[in-house]
């Protein structure tokens, strides 16, 4: 029998470090998707202090009519200014302990460390991908709660009188609605996030394109519209009190999200010890626990925004219901300019 290995026994240093980091970006969706991309400018910043980060921009220029130009050298052309405009970016940190009996079915492995890089890599993948849904929820709770809700096609609430359940499903039409939300921007948007429920609705209406490895034959992914599709059960999905014709009552409603590409920008800091290893000997009853633990400093921002902090408890980061917060958000870039667009729609 091989000897039992113990995490203190594996190398956590920065060939770790640089491995699960790699591995959590190319498991993110979002990122190879080009959603979400990795900002040099945002990992500056969060190699640096903690904190909330002043990220300024040019405002677009005033689209009123040109001077005409004349031969009087007495008239003065009026003069035209660019104006300036804040967005703000907040550096999340957290951490997690994972104890070595949690991984023990994974340490059997004939690498641990690509058994434990792959484990704690696609966690962490899976909240970076959490964070860009439950912050895209935010701008959206914003958007109706400030912004009249022109990032937002709801077919949810269509009644039974103006086309029943087959209108309130997301369908083509629905699409060119969502991206009309952008006006001459639309084509800004190039993936679709759906729940997998959406996504077999879309199936069976034959409206997907299928896209193949050439040499593999394998299914790389599906567009629709020549958007693609980003299959997800993360999507929001909820129950919301609507009236369709009989009354009001609660109906299951899905949230499928429109992205531009880099709608949302992504920095990472190094923390001053990403990775750390404890031992408790008094533990499991004198048995021994031995404990992994993963700290990050991340910055997940979608672009045109500001991180106001105005409803998060702990300073140093923020827990995935205060990501989806209207108040936590404000959005500081023309409608145009603002990648993202959401379309609530139902199957029945």
């Amino acid at each position: 029998m091989p000897a039992t290995t113990q995490l203190a026994d594996l190398q956590f240093g920065p060939e770790y470090v640089s491995y699960t980091q790699e591995k959590a970006i190319e498991l993110n969706a979002f990122v190879q998707s080009g959603v979400a991309e990795v900002d040099p400018q945002l990992d500056s910043l969060a190699g640096g202090q903690g904190g909330t980060y002043d990220l300024p921009f040019y405002k677009d220029l005033s689209k009123a009519d040109p001077n005409i130009s004349s031969d009087d050298d007495t008239v003065i052309g009026a003069r035209k200014k660019i104006t300036t405009g804040m967005q703000a970016a907040r550096l999340h940190m957290y951490n997690n302990i994972w104890s070595a009996s949690d991984l023990s079915t994974a340490l059997i492995a004939d690498d641990p460390m690509d058994a434990i890089g792959r484990l704690t890599a696609g966690y962490w993948a899976t909240w970076g991908q959490k964070m860009v849904l439950q912050s895209a929820l935010g701008i959206l709770a914003d958007n109706i709660a400030n912004d009249a809700g022109d990032m937002l096609v709801n077919i949810a609430t269509i009644n039974d009188a103006s086309g029943g359940a087959a209108a309130r499903k997301l369908q083509a039409t629905t699409l060119i609605d969502g991206l009309q939300t952008m006006g001459d921007a639309k084509n800004a948007i190039r993936a679709i996030g759906v729940h997998s429920v959406v996504h077999a609705s879309l199936q069976k209406q034959g409206v997907l394109q299928e896209h193949f490895d050439a040499e593999t034959s394998e299914l790389l992914f599906e567009t629709l519209m020549g958007k693609r599709l980003i299959v997800d059960d993360a999507m929001p999905v909820g129950l919301e009190s609507i009236n369709d014709g009989a009354g009001a009552s609660n109906k299951t409603v899905y949230t499928s999200v429109l992205f531009g590409a880099g709608a949302f920008k992504l920095g990472k800091g190094v923390p001053k010890k990403p990775v750390a290893i404890d031992r408790d000997e008094k533990a499991g009853n004198g048995g021994g626990v031995e404990d992994l633990i993963e700290r990050k400093h991340v910055i997940v921002h979608p672009v045109g925004y500001k991180w106001t902090n105005s409803s998060v408890a702990a300073v140093p980061g923020a827990t995935s219901a205060e990501l989806a917060t209207a108040a936590n958000w404000d959005r500081v870039f023309n409608r145009k300019n603002i990648p993202l667009a959401f379309i609530k729609s139902r199957l029945n």
